[in-house]
């Protein structure tokens, strides 16, 4: 049983070791220049209205079914807008939420297969 966990001691420090670098790599440059510059404007302007105007925004898209995320996403948006409105605010919650998929995967992984595919797994991702 001792062996068992410092196995597992060692799993974790390096999912934290993964988890971090995944991070570090979505939010470097995250204020920089946009390859995709029509979304990131499209982000911008479908985030600054109220929840009403983010739903009928989805519901009245021109052309529809064009380039639009769930309205949640615009709100959350929208909440990390009140902290600036910049690129790098419009483009947080996506970085975030991918570096929180990182440790994510590896839990998935471990319980279907092992903790060593759930790290490799992990590192693919982040």
């Amino acid at each position: 049983m001792p062996q068992e966990n410092k196995g597992s001691k060692l799993h974790l420090a390096v999912l934290a070791g993964i988890t971090l670098l995944g991070a570090g790599l979505r939010l470097y440059g995250l204020d920089g220049p946009s390859l995709k510059l029509y979304d990131d404007f499209t982000t911008l302007i479908r985030s600054q209205g109220g929840f009403t105007d983010v739903l009928q925004s989805a519901v009245h898209q021109h052309p529809p079914y064009i380039d639009f995320q769930p309205p949640l996403y615009y709100l959350v948006t929208r909440f990390f807008l009140l902290f600036g409105n910049s690129d790098a605010a419009a483009r947080l919650p996506a970085a975030l939420s991918g570096a929180a998929a990182v440790p994510l995967l590896y839990f998935f992984c471990r319980r279907l297969f092992s903790a060593n595919v759930g790290i490799i797994a992990a590192l693919l991702l982040a």
